[in-house]
């Protein structure tokens, strides 16, 4: 696992929040390789997100926007399907949308 790919993640919870979700990996890759824990941001396909200062658009590996204002950790055996990898243009672009989302 490592900063910039994309995975499927286990849903959990009750009636909302139980379908797999498709999330951003955002730790740093010496976390994320080991850690038990890993920092995610939520992936919205389906297009119901607004875009703001804090989302990023991407087309590939899929049509998406990234939501950098909703930053979560999830435990690593939760991450279960590699669906791609971000472009190093995409991943400059994260790179600024999470100094701005957290004031850096």
């Amino acid at each position: 696992m490592r900063r910039g790919e994309i995975w499927t993640i286990e849903g959990i919870g009750r009636a909302i929040g139980r379908e797999d979700r498709i999330v951003l990996i955002v730790s740093h890759d010496a976390l994320a390789g080991s850690a038990p824990m890993v920092m995610v941001a939520p992936i919205d396909t389906a297009g119901a997100a607004p875009q703001t200062l804090v989302t990023v658009p991407i087309a590939d590996p899929l049509p998406a926007l990234l939501r950098l204002d909703m930053i979560t950790a999830v435990r690593r055996e939760r991450l279960r399907t590699p669906r791609g990898r971000l472009s190093p243009e995409d991943q400059e672009r994260v790179d600024i949308a999470l100094r701005t989302a957290l004031d850096l």
